[in-house]
C-alpha cells in the first residue's frame, strides 16, 4: 500500500501494484503536508486512534525513532517536539530560529537532522 497526502485536504490509500485507489480520507481542516503509516490510525477505517496536540500551525514531517515508542514532528513554529506514542504526551520542545520544514533521525535514534532556512540542524 501507498499513503498520499495532498492539498485538497486528502489523503488517499493506494494499492502499489495496481495503482488503484484503495480509500480516500477527506476528514481533514487543512492541507495534508505529510503522511505516514502509524498505529495512531485505524488505515482501513481511516479513523484516528490518538491526535497529538501542540503543534500552533501545519506540521510539515513526522518521523518515527528506530524504537517505535517515540515520534517526532516539525513545522513552521520554528520547534521539533518529541511525542510518546503510546501517551501522546508531548516529552520534549526543541527550538530553532527558523520554520524546520523536515526531520530525520540517525538509525541509533541519538541524532535529528533538520531541514530549514537554506542549512540543515543536528540535533543530539
Amino acid at each position: 500500500m501507498i499513503l498520499s497526502a495532498s492539498g485538497d485536504k486528502t489523503i488517499g490509500l493506494w494499492n502499489a501494484k495496481s495503482g488503484g485507489m484503495l480509500k480516500r480520507i477527506e476528514d481533514n481542516s487543512n492541507p495534508v503536508t505529510c503522511a505516514k503509516f502509524s498505529r495512531l490510525s485505524d488505515v482501513e477505517s481511516g479513523k484516528e486512534l490518538k491526535i497529538l496536540k501542540g503543534h500552533l500551525n501545519t506540521v510539515y514531517d513526522v518521523k518515527y525513532f528506530p524504537d517505535d515508542q517515540t515520534i517526532v514532528s516539525c513545522l513552521c513554529d520554528k520547534t521539533i517536539r518529541l511525542w510518546n506514542v503510546k501517551s501522546g504526551d508531548e516529552i520534549q520542545i526543541l527550538e530553532g530560529d527558523s520554520p524546520v520544514l523536515c526531520i530525520d533521525i540517525s538509525a541509533d535514534g541519538n541524532t535529528i537532522a533538520s531541514g530549514s532556512d537554506k542549512s540543515i540542524r543536528i540535533w543530539r
